[in-house]
């Protein structure tokens, strides 16, 4: 029997910002962005003047109709991380804001990629409820994430793994 390659791998990339994630897709071969999501106008119209050949959507994950993406073989999410992240300091955390990567669920059972990539601060893995004053509650760390974790298992990706690295 006969082996023959697909032709091409296609990625769709949600949270692209200016398209340093479809710069770095595009440069291994037989990779094909087929569509880049941002809710920034700024970010999305940028994305468009490096990368004209990928479908561009302004929009909001919240609001975004996933079933005008192509589907496609990996989805790549960059996740709001500011609300996660230990760099805001003492600040209260915009609750609104951490529940963006609960959308995900969506954007996966529509595009049925084979692969789903998450890049986000290590803090993520804290994901838990905050209190009253927007500070998350250390008794609670992790909740919402392994919440997460297991929503996104329950869709048939069983094999999740995180690692933390180290890009300074």
């Amino acid at each position: 029997m006969n082996y023959i390659p697909k032709q091409d791998i296609t990625f769709g990339d949600l949270f692209a910002g200016g398209g340093g994630v479809t710069t770095g897709a595009l440069s291994i071969p037989g990779v094909k962005v087929l569509w880049a999501l941002n809710h920034d106008a700024v970010s999305i119209a940028t994305h468009e003047k490096n990368h004209p050949e990928t479908r561009h959507f302004q929009a909001d994950i919240r609001t975004q109709n996933e079933k005008e993406l192509d589907r496609i073989d990996i989805l790549w999410a960059s996740l709001e991380c500011t609300n996660h992240s230990n760099a805001k300091g003492g600040k209260p955390k915009d609750a609104d804001s951490r529940t963006l990567a609960d959308e995900m669920p969506r954007y996966i059972r529509h595009c049925n990629p084979s692969v789903v990539m998450i890049e986000n601060v290590r803090e993520f893995m804290l994901w838990g409820p905050l209190d009253e004053e927007g500070h998350p509650i250390k008794s609670r760390r992790g909740e919402d994430f392994q919440r997460w974790v297991n929503e996104i298992k329950a869709l048939g990706y069983n094999n999740a793994e995180w690692r933390i690295l180290n890009a300074a």
